[in-house]
């Protein structure tokens, strides 16, 4: 699976959960969104 797909799916995926659970656990789920992308620097 090409890495632009994945990234763009993670994000949608953040964005729901964003509108979810509200702006406060946006940073758990950037760490969370970060483990599983594993993004090289």
């Amino acid at each position: 699976m090409p890495e632009e797909i994945l990234r763009t799916e993670c994000m949608a995926q953040v964005k729901l959960l964003k509108n979810e659970v509200g702006p406060r656990s946006h940073y758990r789920t950037m760490i969370r969104m970060h483990h599983l992308v594993k993004i090289k620097p």
